[in-house]
């Protein structure tokens, strides 16, 4: 932007000054116009740079970096709610009183499930009926996770 202001200014000072030594002269009205269409054509290619930055051929980069504590909010909303889905079906299921915890890891500011706790050790639910497969089939078809990363304590 500082060069852009800076070309204008000195072609603008440089068209002045021609036009004071050909003051008086019979190529005063042919210089001015041609000093005119000067000045035009050199904005219409520096205002072209300016928005294109055809100079260099390439646009300008705009570094969009992301909030870390708006990564970490999200994340734990996201957590936050596979727990309260998980401890929904549980109960919907006559499961009462569980506990839920992930074991989770990051690679590029997303978070990654890589375990599921599912304490059961404080729980009420009728174990004749209700065993770890089914534990299992009740997390699998609300987060999709594989079987083997699913814990269960009893």
């Amino acid at each position: 932007m500082k060069s852009f202001i800076l070309g204008v200014v000195s072609l603008i000072i440089i068209c002045f000054i021609a036009s004071l030594i050909l003051e008086g002269t019979r190529f005063e009205k042919t210089a001015s116009k041609t000093l005119g269409i000067i000045i035009t054509v050199s904005l219409c290619f520096s205002c072209s740079s300016l928005i294109f930055n055809v100079k260099n051929g390439v646009l300008p980069q705009i570094n969009l970096q992301t909030d870390k504590d708006y990564i970490n909010n999200i994340n734990s909303y996201k957590l936050t709610n596979a727990k309260n889905a998980i401890i929904s079906e549980l109960e919907k299921n006559d499961i009462k009183n569980c506990e839920v915890y992930f074991t989770t890891s990051f690679n590029n500011n997303e978070f990654i499930i890589e375990k599921i706790h599912l304490d059961l050790t404080s729980a009420e639910y009728n174990s004749s009926t209700t065993n770890i497969n089914t534990l299992q089939e009740y997390i699998i078809k609300i987060l999709k996770i594989d079987k083997e990363n699913i814990i269960v304590y009893l």
